[in-house]
C-alpha cells in the first residue's frame, strides 16, 4: 500500500489545559499531513501509549475514547487500501477528500430501535416483535460475551468474525450465559436472517458499505418444514368430533373447519372477518401477509358455521367471537388474536391425539391440509398456487393465464367433498 496512518501525540504543541492534541498522521508518497481528531481528543505525557497509538488507563473516560479513535484509525486504513485498489495512484489531497466525507456511525442497536418504530406505525406488529426480540438478543451478546459497556455497536465493525461469535452465544457451546436460553436452529436462523435484513436496509438507506453475509452465510441454520397436512381419513375422524357448546375446543373445531374450507385460511384473517364482508354467495377478505384479495365461495357448510355465530352474537360486527369493539388498536388486536391462537393450538394437540398420537396439529395444518388433498385428488399445482395464493405466486402467473373463478369454486368444493 502506498500510503500509512498513525495515531501520535503532538508533543510540540499545547493547548490551553497544558495537554497535548492527538492527530491522525497519513503519509502517502513521502508527504506527511496530520488531521485534528477535535478537542477532546487530547493529554498528558503520560496518558498516552505511543506503542499501542492509545489513551492509558488514566486517562477518563480511556475506553469509549480509545474506541473512537480506533474507529478513525480504521476509517483512514480503509480509505488508503479502497483508493490503492484503484491502480491509478492517490494524492494526499485524494485521503483528504473521502476522509473529510462525513463518517457513517449508525449503531446497529439505534437502527433497530429507528426500524422498530416504524414497523409500529405501520402496524406491524408481528415483524416488529421479531425485530425487538432480535435487538435484544444482540444488546445481551455485546453485554454478556463481548463485555462491551458501550450502548452501541457500529455498523461499520461488523464482520464475519462478528456472526460466527453471534451465532456461538446463540447456541450455548459454552454454558456461560445465565441470562440467555440455548436457542434452536430455528430460532438462530430468525435472530440472523433479521439482522441480515437491517443490515441490507442499511445499506440500501443509509448509505453502509458493511455487508459480511456475502462472505458468510446462513443457509446451514435453515431447517426443513415438517409435514404438516393430514390425509383425509383423519380429517374425516376430526370433522367428526363433538364437544359442549359452552367449551373452547367446541370453537377450535369450528375454527379450524372453517379455514380449512376456506382455501387454508389463516388464523389471524379468519379472527378479523366482518358480517360485512359476506354476501349471499362468497365472502371476500384481504390476505394480512400477502395483501391480496380473496373471494371465497360461500359453501353449505362454510354458511353452517357462519349462521351459527351470527346467531349465538347477532351484535358482533366480527363473524367470530375473537375481537370485539374493545379491539379498537392494531396492537389490541394482535396480542388478543395471538392469545386465542394459543388457545386453538392447544385444543387441536388434545383432539388430535384421539386421532393420530404421533401428528403435531396446528392451525397452519388446515392450508397444509387443504393443499395436500387437492394434489392428491389431481388438481394441478398451478391452481393450487392461485387457490392459496403461496410465495411464488407472482412468479406463477408471468407462466399461466389466471384462473376464473369458477374453476377456484370447483377445486374448493372438491377439497370439502372429500372429507363428507
Amino acid at each position: 500500500m502506498a500510503g500509512s496512518a498513525r495515531l501520535v501525540l503532538k508533543e510540540n504543541k499545547t493547548n490551553s489545559d497544558g495537554n497535548h492534541p492527538v492527530y491522525l498522521r497519513v503519509i502517502i508518497n513521502r508527504k506527511t499531513k496530520y488531521f485534528s481528531l477535535g478537542s477532546k481528543f487530547a493529554c498528558k505525557k503520560n496518558q498516552w501509549n505511543d506503542s499501542e497509538q492509545l489513551f492509558r488507563k488514566n486517562f477518563e473516560n480511556y475506553k469509549n475514547a480509545n474506541r473512537t479513535l480506533s474507529d478513525k484509525k480504521k476509517k483512514a486504513e480503509r480509505i488508503l487500501f479502497d483508493l490503492d485498489l484503484k491502480d491509478e495512484g492517490f494524492t494526499i489531497q485524494d485521503f483528504e477528500l473521502e476522509f473529510s466525507k462525513k463518517s457513517s456511525s449508525l449503531g446497529i442497536l439505534e437502527y433497530f430501535d429507528e426500524v422498530i418504530k416504524e414497523l409500529k406505525k405501520q402496524g406491524s406488529i408481528g415483524n416488529k416483535r421479531v425485530y425487538k426480540d432480535t435487538r435484544n438478543s444482540i444488546k445481551n451478546y455485546l453485554t454478556l460475551k463481548r463485555k462491551l459497556k458501550a450502548t452501541d455497536y457500529p455498523f461499520e465493525n461488523l464482520d464475519v468474525g462478528f456472526l460466527v461469535d453471534y451465532e456461538e452465544f446463540l447456541r450455548h457451546k459454552h454454558k456461560m450465559y445465565k441470562d440467555e436460553e440455548q436457542c434452536s436452529n430455528s430460532t438462530i436462523f430468525i435472530r440472523m436472517r433479521t439482522l441480515r435484513a437491517l443490515n441490507n436496509r442499511a445499506n440500501k438507506l443509509k448509505g453502509i458499505r458493511t455487508y459480511p453475509f456475502k462472505e458468510h452465510s446462513i443457509n446451514h441454520l435453515k431447517t426443513k418444514t415438517k409435514h404438516r397436512a393430514l390425509n383425509e381419513d383423519d380429517l374425516k375422524k376430526l370433522f367428526k368430533l363433538k364437544y359442549d357448546e359452552n367449551t373452547t375446543s367446541f370453537h377450535s373445531l369450528n375454527y379450524f373447519k372453517f379455514m380449512f374450507m376456506s382455501r387454508g385460511m389463516n388464523f389471524t384473517d379468519m379472527a378479523n372477518l366482518k358480517m360485512t364482508d359476506i354476501n349471499t354467495t362468497q365472502f371476500l377478505y384481504t390476505r394480512a401477509k400477502t395483501h391480496k384479495d380473496y373471494h371465497i365461495s360461500l359453501t353449505k357448510e362454510i354458511k353452517q358455521i357462519i349462521d351459527y355465530y351470527l346467531n349465538k352474537f347477532p351484535k358482533n360486527e366480527y363473524v367470530f367471537p375473537i375481537l370485539n369493539e374493545t379491539h379498537n388498536t392494531i396492537e389490541r388486536k394482535y396480542y388478543k388474536v395471538q392469545r386465542e391462537l394459543k388457545i386453538l393450538n392447544k385444543n387441536l394437540k388434545t383432539m388430535i391425539k384421539k386421532i393420530n398420537p404421533e401428528f403435531n396439529l396446528t392451525s397452519y395444518s388446515s392450508r397444509h391440509s387443504f393443499a395436500s388433498i387437492l394434489r392428491k385428488k389431481g388438481v394441478s399445482i398451478e391452481v393450487i398456487q392461485e387457490l392459496m395464493g403461496h410465495a411464488d405466486l407472482k412468479t406463477t402467473e408471468i407462466y399461466v393465464e389466471p384462473f376464473d373463478e369458477e374453476i377456484l369454486k370447483e377445486s374448493q368444493e372438491i377439497a370439502i367433498n372429500a372429507i363428507k
